[in-house]
């Protein structure tokens, strides 16, 4: 015996909100259904894209190699092609969750806020990616976050190489320094040279 109750007639489904239809439908898979009968109702379709999106990476299951998942990227991404306003974010994550990494940087690089990627990247350790990233915002609050992350996550050789590849951001690296590690600022200058 099922705990959620199936519909019998007719008034029963008229009862039911539309949105509350919606969220049943996709919640059994009827992908179908629910985008026909968002269509109808002039509902946003997007949920029922992004949830598709979701069931069809899960689909996938453990193992897949790396051009499985960006053939399946590549079928879900044309089918999103043309919805507005999907969560890309939200997608990305939901592929990392799943451990499908190739599709959670694809879609990760669609995303179109550069301050909602930002500490996606700074979780997958992806550092010169998130000071590209930060210092594209033109804000010296967001450059140096990613920084003080660097230097919290990594040893000071390493936090000095990594950020001692990127000339644009010298500056704001030595201001951080002076301020937070005043005894590192000189390692770093020797590894810039």
């Amino acid at each position: 015996m099922s705990d959620t109750p199936r519909f019998i007639t007719y008034r029963e489904y008229k009862k039911i909100p539309p949105n509350d239809l919606i969220d049943r439908l996709l919640r059994n898979q009827d992908f179908y259904l629910a985008y026909e009968i968002s269509n109808y109702l002039k509902l946003n379709v997007k949920k029922v894209y992004q949830s598709l999106a979701i069931a069809q990476m899960k689909s996938m299951g453990e193992g897949c190699s790396r051009q499985e998942e960006l053939d399946m990227y590549a079928r879900i991404e044309k089918k999103l092609a043309n919805v507005p306003n999907i969560s890309y974010i939200k997608l990305a994550k939901k592929a990392f969750k799943y451990g499908k990494q190739e599709m959670g940087i694809k879609f990760l690089e669609n995303e179109k806020s550069i301050l909602t990627k930002i500490p996606q990247y700074i979780e997958l350790k992806k550092w010169p990616k998130a000071l590209e990233l930060a210092y594209q915002t033109y804000d010296t609050n967001v450059l140096t976050t990613v920084i003080d992350k660097i230097m919290k996550n990594e040893s000071v050789e390493e936090f000095n190489r990594i950020v001692g590849k990127d000339p644009k951001i010298n500056s704001c690296v030595i201001d951080y320094l002076k301020k937070n590690y005043p005894n590192e600022l000189e390692s770093y200058l020797n590894a810039k040279n």
